[in-house]
């Protein structure tokens, strides 16, 4: 009955954990809003924009849901025409300058993990040309790339894809395309060559978390019981699962009457653990934890003989110990974390070989 009482309770706890999770969206559409964009001694005014990418079914994704699933993300519209519509706002045209039209080479925006962080990116590059009539001419390509990390990234790609343009036209006013020699081809052939170039991405970085929780844990072969973890783990930006290390501290009072039964009248164990195990985000701020600790401790036993002696002896205790967990972390620089799951402890004690029970952290992440 007690047993069915902790699953019950952890299958409720479970159960709202997941019913939080936004439902994921078939498809997400991006926006980008007007605003000026002032060009130090601009020579130029944009004719047009062409798309040159091999694939234009869509402009990247968004990861929604409990399991980061993609959703794609696309323009209302054609991608020549989003920009188009930007830049005709953003940029001043004066029909005196030199008129160029911007091939887009390859445009992404996504999504991914940092441990427990979430990164949003906009990448670009461009082509841009000279144009004279139905002729253009190749004078300077660029690209440009943004991230930014926080909480509900997906709000602000449309910043970031503002921000990527700004760059490669900052880059390509800055730049000598007025002393480029004109080398003039037909229109049609510009726009009919495609290519499945990708911007060159930044060394993948890492980055080490700390985590330090008090639990408190009840099991089929324990009463209440509390205890300390510390949990360390490098984040890679590339998501799915990662590596943590921890370490732990337990004081449990094992059952009386399972000391009984072992013909003890006095038992005491005390150990630590140390393990390895994986953690992956589930959503925005939900996370899965697999570990695999080791403890380690001692044991002292007291047994009193029927001529009325007392027998002492003492053990080393080694075993392994599975736990599953979900935690809720909230994302700032010092986050608070809670975790719900269960644990399996299998050890060499004389007293205490099995437990199945349940744990209750709360603690913070840096």
């Amino acid at each position: 009955m007690f047993v069915k009482l902790k699953c019950s309770c952890l299958l409720v706890l479970l159960f709202i954990l997941f019913s939080s999770q936004k439902i994921s969206a078939q498809s997400e559409t991006v926006v980008i809003k007007n605003s000026l964009l002032r060009l130090p001694n601009q020579q130029f005014y944009l004719l047009g924009v062409l798309d040159g990418r091999l694939d234009k079914s869509e402009i990247g994704f968004f990861t929604k849901g409990p399991f980061n699933k993609q959703v794609p993300a696309n323009f209302n519209g054609t991608l020549e025409d989003a920009f188009s519509s930007y830049l005709n706002f953003a940029l001043s045209k004066d029909s005196t300058k030199t008129p160029i039209v911007m091939k887009v080479m390859n445009f992404k925006i996504s999504e991914r993990e940092d441990g427990t962080d979430e990164i949003g990116k906009a990448e670009l590059q461009v082509i841009f040309y000279v144009s004279d009539k139905d002729k253009l001419a190749k004078v300077f390509q660029t690209e440009a790339v943004a991230e930014e990390k926080g909480a509900d990234i997906s709000l602000s790609h449309e910043r970031r894809i503002r921000k990527v343009i700004e760059n490669v036209l900052m880059g390509f006013n800055n730049s000598n395309w007025q002393e480029t020699p004109l080398v003039y081809e037909p229109m049609s052939l510009v726009k009919s060559q495609t290519t499945d170039v990708k911007v060159t991405d930044n060394v993948s970085r890492k980055k080490w978390n700390n985590m330090v929780t008090g639990h408190a844990a009840f099991g089929t072969n324990s009463e209440a019981g509390w205890g300390v973890s510390y949990y360390g783990f490098k984040t890679k930006e590339s998501g799915g699962w990662f590596l943590t290390y921890s370490v732990a501290y337990d004081n449990y009072a094992i059952d009386p009457s399972l000391i009984i039964r072992k013909g003890f009248n006095s038992f005491d164990l005390k150990y630590g653990k140390i393990g390895v195990g994986l953690m992956r985000r589930l959503g925005e701020k939900f996370h899965f934890a697999f570990n695999a600790l080791v403890p380690v401790g001692s044991e002292k036993l007291t047994r009193i003989l029927e001529t009325g002696s007392v027998l002492e002896s003492s053990n080393i205790v080694l075993g392994i110990e599975p736990q599953q967990c979900f935690y809720f972390i909230t994302k700032s620089k010092v986050s608070f974390v809670m975790g719900a799951g269960i644990f399996e402890r299998f050890t060499t004690s004389e007293v205490y070989n099995f437990d199945l029970g349940l744990r209750i952290e709360v603690g913070i992440k840096f």
